[in-house]
């Protein structure tokens, strides 16, 4: 009889999927997602001062920010770290693994080039985030509210303004809907703030010049750990077809469409 391919029953699964399911049967405390999109496009490897460039402070903020993780009493124990990467492209760079099975210092080495296509990398994002979620059904724990840090020194190049709108929609929805929370952070003091300010309802950014810049939203993320909401979100999890096209994608992306009139503003000043 022929076989027919199960994208389920058949996947094939890494070694780092292998440690986490392992992990996760160990340690079954409910999880806090956290996905970071990393911009490593050319323009990421500007100077800063005579021994920086923007990326490389961008990856020592991220080892400052996930080694503080690994000594709070919460996020130590229950913060799963994914990162996915992009310029022309967008790369899981890190798949969704516990903070303590993730190797530090490999998954803040980034190289920079090409172009900035930041829909590309948000949407891959969101496909991580709801992989993960079908993932972790296959374990008796519970996952909360996902966290999306965005990091981009702001200026799209090669993009679709039709994609960059499409995926700032999806992103709004989520929020609205208590289904994702969303840390957008212009990279360097020329970072185009309008791009990173436009990707939350309530226009809320930061701006990231030197290292410690950060510990203003490692205290936010703290917080959120800390008031985690008491259901798991999945008991609210419809599917649809919104993050990645594929119909098995499991997201909340339902309600009203939103019109992003700031978005199409800061898009018109561009063209």
């Amino acid at each position: 009889m022929e076989h027919k391919y199960n994208a389920e029953l058949d996947r094939v699964f890494g070694i780092d999927e292998f440690k986490q399911f392992n992990r996760l049967n160990q340690n079954t405390n409910s999880r806090i997602p956290i996905f970071f999109c990393i911009d490593v496009s050319g323009s990421m490897a500007t100077r800063v001062g005579i021994f920086e460039s923007r990326l490389s402070i961008l990856s020592k903020v991220m080892i400052r920010l996930l080694e503080n993780m690994m000594k709070h009493p919460v996020l130590s124990e229950r913060a799963v770290i994914g990162i996915v990467t992009y310029n022309n492209k967008a790369v899981l760079y890190q798949s969704a693994l516990d903070l303590g099975v993730v190797n530090i210092k490999n998954a803040t080495s980034f190289t920079a080039s090409n172009q900035t296509v930041l829909s590309l990398g948000l949407r891959r994002t969101l496909q991580a985030i709801d992989r993960y979620r079908d993932d972790v059904r296959r374990s008796d724990v519970e996952t909360f509210t996902p966290m999306l840090v965005f990091m981009t020194d702001g200026y799209p190049v090669g993009d679709s303004d039709n994609e960059i709108r499409s995926v700032y929609q999806e992103i709004w929805k989520r929020v609205q809907n208590n289904d994702l929370y969303v840390f957008p952070i212009g990279i360097s003091r020329d970072a185009n703030m309008d791009y990173v300010y436009a990707l939350t309802p309530d226009h809320r950014g930061y701006q990231m010049i030197k290292e410690k810049d950060f510990d203003n939203v490692f205290s936010e993320i703290e917080k959120i750990a800390d008031d985690k909401p008491t259901n798991p979100v999945e008991e609210w999890a419809i599917k649809t077809p919104m993050a990645s096209g594929d119909d098995k994608t499991l997201d909340t992306g339902s309600g009203e469409s939103i019109a992003l009139k700031e978005l199409a503003e800061i898009i018109n000043r561009r063209t």
